[in-house]
């Protein structure tokens, strides 16, 4: 019988005695790999198999779970350091922690169960991230140990350095921290971790980017004061920057100007806000004009001027485009302030890239526009969509119970 079939079995002796049976059956192994000289000196000795087998057996029948657990886990050496044997284990220890039945002695167990996975250095690093997923995914709910368990998850992806595993997670970091109605210390101290493993990851993830920076700021915003300020402020700026360098143009940044994390950038660099107001708002005088008294700022702080250049000027053609779908390149030219050349190449690199849809009539110098991409949202659009849902979502319900109704008659 498997150690992930006993799971179904119904009392605790029944479920873990079988456990402890397979258990020692992996300790006489260990043993013998160890008189064989097969196991390093620096891992660890041979387990007592008749102490270890009787004291398990004791504390089972007296239902003392907590106990049970902390004696296994004096074992770590055999349950971690074999790859074949940890997984399951730990699906095992896992399902014993949730049947204790004494909450305090049920978080100390857990507790107990990370700080082994954590400390524990196992043949391959990946098997500690499926240990801490196991537990996870038994425990996420819970809104004392969920948090824990996830932030170990999240310290051990950073020492991993391999941030992308988690994209899906940190997507959801908003309802995590709702569910787990974190304090304010914690919150940040989840954010601020977040935001490190996030800011890893290539900046081609610029979807995964922009839905994890939205979250990141919003719920500093709610959260903010100066301390959170002081703490975050650094990966603010790196959100502003990395949305100059790397955010396609049709991804509205401006909405984040409506935040007070960002607003309070001015207080700490003038010049970088200042920047990206210049940047959204698509005025290019006043782009040219910051340039002017800030020569050093873009190559010294790694933006690429050229893509911010390109962000001005696509929104100022946007704006253009709402008066009037047709624009003569003499006015395109005077707008963005390039030559007769430089004007041409310029549309068919933006038309090249999908941002407008248009020709250009040579012999009349003019541009027709058929349309242009901007699938950007702003903040009363996402309140529109909303309220829309939650409408549907009433009508949905009223629907059905109407039909329970009619079935019943």
């Amino acid at each position: 019988m498997s150690l992930v079939i006993i799971a179904n079995k119904t009392t605790n002796q029944e479920q873990f005695g079988r456990f402890i049976v397979e258990l020692n059956g992996a300790i006489a192994t260990y043993n013998a790999n160890v008189d064989a000289e097969e196991v390093e000196a620096n891992k660890g000795s041979k387990v007592d198999l008749s102490d270890f087998s009787s004291k398990a057996k004791e504390l089972l029948e007296k239902d003392n779970l907590s106990g049970l657990l902390t004696h296994v886990l004096t074992i770590d050496n055999v349950i971690l350091n074999d790859t074949r044997f940890a997984v399951s284990s730990f699906y095992i220890l896992s399902l014993l922690s949730s049947k204790i039945t004494d909450q305090a002695q049920q978080l100390k167990s857990i507790r107990e169960l990370i700080n082994v996975i954590v400390n524990t250095k196992p043949e391959t690093s990946g098997l500690r991230f499926k240990l801490l997923v196991t537990l996870f995914n038994n425990f996420s709910n819970d809104k004392e140990i969920g948090y824990e368990i996830f932030y170990s998850i999240l310290s051990l992806t950073d020492e991993l350095n391999k941030p992308s595993i988690l994209l899906a997670h940190l997507n959801n970091i908003d309802e995590y921290i709702s569910k787990w109605n974190l304090s304010k210390e914690k919150q940040t101290k989840l954010l601020k971790l977040a935001s490190r493993l996030i800011n890893k990851c290539d900046d081609k993830l610029y979807k995964e980017k922009y839905g994890f920076y939205s979250k990141y700021l919003r719920l500093l915003n709610n959260i903010f004061d100066e301390q959170v300020f002081k703490e975050n402020v650094e990966d603010i700026k790196i959100i502003l920057k990395t949305a100059l360098n790397h955010f396609p143009y049709e991804i509205d940044i401006s909405t984040f100007l409506d935040l007070k994390p960002v607003q309070e950038i001015n207080k700490s660099d003038k010049d970088l806000y200042e920047l990206f107001i210049t940047a959204v708002e698509g005025n290019l005088e006043s782009f040219e004009k910051w340039k002017q008294s800030h020569s050093s700022y873009l190559t010294t702080n790694k933006i690429n001027e050229e893509r911010v250049l390109d962000r001005v000027r696509l929104k100022s053609i946007f704006q253009e485009v709402q008066k009037n779908k047709v624009l003569k390149l003499k006015e395109i030219e005077k707008l963005l302030k390039l030559s007769e050349d430089e004007v041409e190449f310029w549309i068919i690199k933006v038309h090249q890239e999908g941002h407008i849809r248009g020709k250009i009539d040579q012999l009349e110098g003019t541009l027709y526009i058929d349309g242009i991409i901007d699938d950007s949202f702003k903040n009363s659009e996402w309140k529109d969509l909303e309220g829309n849902l939650e409408s549907f979502r009433k009508n949905y319900e009223g629907y059905i119970e109407k039909l329970k109704n009619e079935k019943s008659k």
